[in-house]
């Protein structure tokens, strides 16, 4: 099904295009058209507002209410659901330092989701054996449990 916006100030990489549609294929971005009404299934009239891609969110603890370290599945989804009720369509959960069990009962019910990366907040002593695990793709180790800085290990 081909479905276009239309009439809107659509956002791109490189400027903002004024009334100016954008035309999806079967979910997925076809094309930008400028000056003419686009064929189209649906059209759906921007009447003027701004056409955005959906926000990413690379460190986020959860949303609305619901914290990921909950570890139920009723959490990541609302958690989920209130960041794309704002525009944002992808997420990194983030943990906190926390137990093996917890973690694994997060990583149980989060592996169903299509989460782009996990963050793992550990301190130092934490890193290695949290690592060979290999359950994440990022950790965030602090110096010490007061410290400010910290050290981004990609696995």
């Amino acid at each position: 099904m081909k479905t276009a916006i239309i009439n809107g100030k659509i956002i791109t990489p490189h400027r903002i295009l004024d009334q100016a549609s954008l035309v999806m294929e079967d979910g997925v971005i076809a094309g930008i058209v400028r000056g003419r009404k686009p064929e189209a299934d649906c059209c759906i009239d921007a009447e003027g507002a701004y056409v955005s891609p959906g926000f990413i969110d690379i460190h986020t603890h959860g949303g609305g209410g619901h914290d990921f370290m909950d570890g139920t599945p009723d959490a990541i989804i609302k958690a989920c659901m209130a960041h794309l009720a704002h525009g944002t369509t992808s997420i990194c959960p983030t943990t906190l330092t926390c137990t093996d069990e917890e973690l694994l009962t997060l990583l149980l019910h989060a592996g169903k989701a299509k989460l782009l990366r996990y963050s793992v907040h550990c301190t130092q002593a934490d890193m290695l054996r949290i690592a060979s695990q290999n359950h994440f793709d990022r950790i965030i180790a602090y110096h010490s449990d007061f410290a400010p800085t910290q050290k981004v290990y990609e696995v």
